[in-house]
């Protein structure tokens, strides 16, 4: 619905298109042939390709001197060979230090062949920056699963090769690649930045060369640890800051992965293909097995991309298959894609293929504002064969399990690339006061710790009687889950930020609540469809007692009561009624009906309320939602029995309506209010 926008200079002009309108984890770059901004169309030229561009694909234009806007922004006229660039600063175009790389690879370490390795290789210190790319429309498995790619270091055939303490920033490709044959080797201490695809990527995804079967070619024993590894996919956003491809026993550990479309780490193993009914193994690919991921701080990922999670493992496993890895000590946070991707909303963790991501272990592991759920799986199979020990979307999480001071970079991560972030110190302890407000409300307050250096915004935990009620980072809390007349005891934890330290409840505090003295109202009646129910919902519980028994309920004129029963919800109740006629206005009178207090307040003797049987009811009943008795629940939907609410399975749950339904041709609204 955006305005096209004015293009000076088309000539070069590309579009970025996100093509099944879904699936948004890959674009493709086009020239545009055309921008008819009257007709509001875009043509350009996808060279031949069949793939489908949906009525819901997302994109964006590049490529052109009109578009320039933003400090940083540049444009390369091709045919006149000038590059147009808005600076940052106020620095002379001469002091920008504007280059073109034309490198690709700038190590390339080879031994002759998987018996005659490069070995025993120490790489320390040293700074890479600055390579070329290649096109970042193609899969970066495209490129032979890493054979012909490009990384600033690119590895095959080699043992104990040890990179430490490099830093390598603003490659076109990947920052290290090891391709095949490739064991004991180590990256460590190493800051890993501004890359085109990828951080690290491990790849032995090959057949045999020689005759059936998989590889010779050994991915084992290989250890990446310590190491800060983000804004990766800068160009390709199919990418991750780690991918283990068909290698086995590896380790990645006490490290920070962030700012990534897609993925921080992502494994691939040897199993079939998921369109086979029945999950079996590729007979021409080595196994991932026996890896392990653990002290990882993983956080800002999934930020351009859906249909995933920010651990992600497809292809490594079968039922009852020893193709097990294992994830543990891992915090991930803040996994929100940007506002226009229209897939799956990122999760925390994604297990894919469905009865192929079977058995792998998750342990100690705790997540915080994943945008998804925390833990998805392709079907049922693969969540319910994994092994969940103290997860934190599981009940019964201990933090006291978490190892926090060891998750990250550890201290001897080079100073001079900044260093692991600092220790977060504990917080001083903090005291509530509060007052009853009602009898079924307290107000809680506390003071915000004196100037301590935090890890982020102080975490409060709202304890009630020894249980802990709530989290906020807020120093104000209302407890409104309380009863009346009851005394409770109060406490608060402050934690420095999400994983620091937490220091116990200073004093707590006693409060006691009111009698109830308040009577229930009514706040609303509604008819539901079929005009054989009327639906009340007061502003409190009320009592079964009383509020069952049909005498205590008029409708005027001409309409009986026939029954009265709670619903599922204590503050609704349900009347089987007969005589009502559409399009008439009714008025409801109550009497004699209590709430659950002790002193069993009973409702006003004037509490009524005027109705009408309106044609357009929406959302009472199964059958109709336009009084034409042609709109249709499917799949799994149902209304909750107080007509309140629309329950959906999450799979195929919906109301479907009538085929000549007609929405007209201008912009409309649909509003939907979600309870979760």
């Amino acid at each position: 619905n955006e305005a096209l926008p004015v293009i000076d200079d088309p000539g070069q002009l590309k579009i970025n298109v996100f093509p099944w309108g879904h699936c948004d984890w890959h674009r493709w770059i086009c020239s545009v042939t055309g921008i008819d901004t009257k007709e509001r169309k875009i043509t350009f030229d996808n060279q031949n390709d069949k793939t489908r561009i949906g009525n819901r694909a997302r994109y964006f234009l590049e490529d052109s001197r009109s578009l320039l806007d933003v400090p940083g922004e540049f444009f390369l006229d091709e045919g006149e060979g000038i590059l147009y660039y808005i600076p940052m600063g106020d620095g002379h175009p001469d002091d920008l230090s504007v280059t073109l790389p034309v490198a690709k690879t700038l190590i390339r370490l080879q031994g002759q062949d998987r018996e005659k390795r490069a070995h025993h290789i120490r790489i320390e210190g040293l700074s890479f920056a600055e390579t070329d790319g290649l096109s970042p429309t193609r899969f970066w498995w495209q490129f032979g699963w890493g054979r012909t790619d490009h990384a600033m270091v690119w590895m095959r055939n080699t043992d104990h090769v040890e990179i430490r303490n490099c830093h390598l920033k603003n490659s076109g490709r990947n920052g290290m690649i090891m391709v095949g044959e490739n064991t004991y080797n180590l990256v460590t201490g190493c800051w890993i930045e501004q890359m085109g695809v990828n951080g690290i990527a491990l790849s032995n995804r090959f057949k045999n060369d020689t005759g059936p079967g998989p590889t010779p070619d050994k991915l084992e024993h290989n250890v990446l640890t310590n190491n800060r590894i983000h804004d990766v996919g800068q160009l390709s956003i199919y990418n991750a800051c780690v991918n283990l491809m068909n290698g086995s026993h590896n380790e990645v550990s006490h490290s920070e992965f962030f700012n990534s479309p897609r993925y921080a780490t992502t494994m691939r193993g040897n199993t079939d293909g998921q369109k086979n009914p029945t999950p079996g193994w590729h007979g021409g690919l080595p196994p991932a097995k026996g890896n392990r991921f653990h002290h990882l701080r993983v956080h800002h990922c999934g930020q351009d991309t859906g249909d995933m999670g920010a651990l992600h493992t497809a292809s490594v496993n079968i039922p009852g298959g020893d193709c097990i890895n294992t994830f543990e000590q891992i915090t991930i946070t803040d996994l929100r894609a940007h506002s226009s991707m229209r897939d799956v909303p990122p999760n925390g963790i994604f297990l894919d293929w469905r009865k192929r991501s079977m058995h792998q272990v998750f342990r100690n592991i705790h997540m915080l504002r994943t945008q998804g759920a925390p833990f998805r799986a392709n079907a049922q199979h693969n969540a319910a064969s994994a092994v969940l020990d103290n997860v934190s979307w599981a009940p019964g999480f201990d933090t006291a399990r978490m190892e926090y001071e060891r998750i990250g970079l550890q201290p001897v991560f080079p100073a001079e690339f900044g260093g692991p972030p600092a220790k977060p110190a504990k917080l001083p302890a903090v005291t509530p006061t509060g007052k009853a407000v009602d009898y079924c409300r307290i107000d809680l307050a506390w003071p915000a710790p004196p100037n301590t250096k935090a890890a982020g915004k102080p975490v409060y935990g709202v304890h009630r009687d020894g249980v802990l009620l709530a989290e906020t980072t807020a120093t104000a809390f209302t407890d409104t889950s309380v009863g009346e007349r009851t005394a409770y005891r109060y406490g608060v934890t402050a934690r420095n930020g999400d994983f620091g330290p937490t220091t116990p409840p200073a004093t707590a505090c006693e409060i006691r609540t009111p009698s109830d003295l308040t009577p229930p109202t009514l706040v609303g009646v509604t008819p539901a469809g079929d005009l054989g129910r009327v639906i009340l919902r007061f502003s409190e519980p009320v009592d079964p007692p009383t509020a069952t028994k049909p005498g205590h309920y008029r409708i005027e004129p001409g309409v009986t009561v026939a029954s009265a029963r709670m619903s599922s919800h204590a503050d609704v109740v349900v009347l089987t009624v007969s005589g009502l006629l559409r399009e008439k206005t009714y008025r409801l009178h109550v009497s004699g009906v209590t709430d659950r207090a002790v002193a069993r307040n009973v409702v006003a003797a004037d509490a009524t309320a005027a109705f009408r049987t309106d044609s357009m009811i929406a959302h009472c009943t199964a059958m109709q939602a336009a009084a034409t008795g042609v709109w249709r629940l499917r799949g799994g939907a149902k209304w909750m029995e107080d007509g309140r609410g629309l329950a959906l399975n999450g799979r195929d749950g919906c109301a479907a309506g009538p085929a000549e339904l007609n929405l007209g041709s201008g912009d409309f609204a649909l509003a939907a209010w979600i309870w979760k």
